[in-house]
């Protein structure tokens, strides 16, 4: 299995939105990191492996939810990802 793979299913996207200081609210929501909103619209789905914002489109996994907030290439954010999650 990829390394890619591996993060994947180790760390979700609730540990991963806690080790990075983020919170989902009571209805499953929050506000999301790459754009402005008034309304939460940031949302995890798949059992906790995905993640898509219906403000601006963004989604995918954990990696390309460490790319975006970082602005980091594939590899530097598995890199990261990895350091971070050990």
């Amino acid at each position: 299995m990829s390394a890619a793979e591996d993060i994947k299913q180790a760390v979700s996207m609730d540990m991963l939105l806690e080790r990075y200081g983020f919170a989902l609210n009571r209805s499953g929501a929050m506000s999301c990191p790459f754009h402005e909103e008034r309304t939460p619209s940031f949302r995890v789905y798949q059992n906790g492996t995905r993640w898509h914002c219906f403000g601006c489109g963004a989604g995918g996994t954990v990696i390309d939810f460490v790319m975006q907030l970082f602005r980091l290439d594939f590899y530097q954010a598995i890199i990261r990802i990895n350091a971070d999650f050990n």
